[in-house]
């Protein structure tokens, strides 16, 4: 299965946790899996690390967001942004994914799951991210 299948996957998960509070991580993840994912092609594990990554990170991930949103409060981004932010956010920060796959990935999750403008705005926070990121390792 192609990678962008499975980060699908993981920002479904990353969105619905915004509205479950009730259920815990694992428990959504499995059920997920359980009701949407027929193919054994999956890499489970891919979708796994990506979803409980963006989660255990999600303060430091939050904040980060907060600093390229230019004034932008999280409660102010559409739950499908943040949700595909956070996803972007943890894999830039925290895999060694190339920065223009996981750009490339967000914008595209964006378009297809998101208003018009969200591919512009996700865009942005993103390249800011790169920019910093890239800053700090020199």
């Amino acid at each position: 299965m192609k990678r962008r299948t499975e980060r699908t996957y993981a920002f479904s998960l990353i969105f619905q946790s915004e509205f479950f509070d009730e259920l815990d991580e694992a428990k959504a993840f499995n059920l997920y899996f359980d009701n949407n994912i027929s193919s054994e092609n999956t890499d489970k594990e891919f979708v796994r690390m990506l979803f409980f990554g963006a989660m255990k990170n999600r303060v430091d991930i939050d904040k980060i967001i907060e600093t390229y949103s230019e004034s932008w409060s999280l409660n102010r981004i559409s739950k499908a942004d943040l949700a595909i932010l956070r996803l972007a956010v943890f894999e830039l920060m925290y895999t060694d994914t190339p920065e223009k796959v996981v750009a490339n990935e967000a914008v595209e999750l964006a378009k297809n799951y998101s208003a018009d403008e969200s591919g512009a705005f996700v865009n942005g926070i993103i390249a800011n991210v790169i920019k910093q990121k890239n800053s700090r390792n020199e």
